[in-house]
């Protein structure tokens, strides 16, 4: 009986958010903002939502709409790049590229293990990083085709690109690595702390990253400022509660301040280090956050338990209070906003 009472709360609680008829037009509207879903791992529920700031529409399982198929297993990130995002699916293995005018499928990258994150190189290749190849994939843009692989001895997450240099978290190390974009090699590496997540640039050019540590191997979590002009670390946050952790770090309009989850969302000024709560995480599971770049509002996604409909926060530019809320995918972890 326990057995089949656990499978019923598990199928009758991952439940997808209601499909919704969507007016032909509703991408061609200004204000609109991408939600990432990532879906149950292995169940092949990853999809898109859409949501207007201006008219607080919200839709949901947009890539099923408008091409009548499944999007994969676990979608992880967006980038765009000529009229086009791609979208990487990292338990597919793929990358799979969309118009970005109305979301309709126009080719996928296969040939991947794990993929996390890609970023696009003087417009001539693609620098993918991933889970499980211990390396950085190269990619083609014009013949297509995966070119190389840089071995890197670690999982490899996000990457960016500064002065033709791509720097790389390794979330299974202490260091950030610098591969010279021309060459295609690793040139240097940073000490910085375990489990890099993610980077952001602050208003004086310098590079941050947020580190998760790893609690079981003794490893502190924190935050690291880098400069990139001799590749040195300016300042290391390390947090004293060996439960903390830190990841998807982003920056406001005028990257004067950082923000990142620790359980809550907290900033960072990047100038005199003081950190802040902005948003209480208590009875949530805060899972995704970005920066509106056009109106400096703050958009939180909570998992809630991982099965159902996630929930998104949007907070006013002040941080002084939730704006607006509203439901989505399963497990939302992103968001790209239309420009």
């Amino acid at each position: 009986m326990r057995y089949w009472a656990i499978i019923f709360f598990f199928i009758m609680g991952c439940k997808k958010p209601p499909e919704k008829v969507v007016e032909p037009d509703l991408l061609k509207k200004k204000g609109n903002v991408l939600i990432l879903n990532e879906g149950l791992f292995q169940w092949g529920q990853s999809e898109l939502s859409i949501y207007n700031k201006y008219t607080k529409e919200t839709a949901n399982n947009l890539y099923k709409l408008y091409n009548n198929a499944k999007l994969g297993d676990v979608l992880q990130s967006v980038t765009e790049w000529n009229n086009r995002l791609y979208l990487v699916i990292n338990n597919s293995g793929k990358i799979v590229v969309v118009d970005k005018q109305n979301l309709t499928y126009i080719n996928t990258i296969d040939g991947l293990k794990s993929p996390r994150k890609i970023a696009i190189y003087q417009n001539q290749k693609a620098f993918i990083t991933d889970l499980y190849s211990n390396g950085v994939s190269v990619y083609d843009l014009l013949t297509q085709k995966i070119t190389n692989k840089i071995a890197i001895n670690s999982w490899t997450e996000d990457l960016m690109i500064l002065n033709n240099q791509i720097y790389i978290t390794a979330p299974k190390s202490k260091y950030v690595y610098i591969i010279d974009g021309s060459k295609e090699k690793v040139i240097d590496s940073i000490e910085t702390l375990y489990g890099g997540q993610s980077f952001q640039i602050d208003k004086n050019g310098y590079i941050w990253e947020a580190c998760m540590g790893d609690s079981t191997l003794g490893f502190a979590a924190g935050l690291v400022k880098i400069n990139a002009s001799n590749h040195t670390v300016e300042q290391r946050i390390e947090f004293k509660n060996k439960n903390e952790s830190a990841s998807r770090l982003c920056v406001n309009k005028d990257r004067s301040k950082l923000f990142y989850i620790n359980k809550h969302i907290y900033s960072i000024d990047p100038q005199t280090f003081e950190i802040k709560l902005e948003f209480n995480g208590n009875n949530k599971q805060l899972y995704g956050l970005n920066c509106d770049s056009e109106t400096d509002e703050l958009y939180i996604a909570d998992a809630v338990d991982y099965l159902s409909s996630g929930t998104i926060y949007r907070m006013q530019p002040n941080l002084s209070q939730v704006s607006d809320t509203f439901k989505v995918g399963i497990i939302p972890n992103g968001f790209y906003f239309f420009k």
